[in-house]
């Protein structure tokens, strides 16, 4: 799935906070996507294992207008993207 298009925050690090759902295998991917021409910036996210996943990533070299592209369990899954 595909976000909608945010405005990173104005300072650098910022953090993307994640957590799947789910009790079977599971796994997650976050990509900082460019929105002008679709290309992959930054895999933020790539995690596996059984049950429920989450974490916490810094973006430490990127900031502008983005969204995200994340693959992940169909039990669902929420994201954060905050200040560091």
């Amino acid at each position: 799935m595909d976000t909608t298009s945010f405005q990173s925050p104005p300072r650098l690090p910022w953090l993307v906070e994640w957590q799947s759902e789910g009790t079977g295998p599971n796994s997650i991917t976050v990509s900082l996507m460019d929105p002008d021409n679709g290309s992959e910036v930054n895999m933020i996210v790539d995690q596996s294992g059984t049950g429920e996943l989450g974490g916490v990533n810094l973006v430490l070299g990127n900031t502008g207008t983005f969204y995200l592209h994340v693959e992940g369990p169909e039990a669902g899954w929420t994201v954060w993207i905050q200040q560091q």
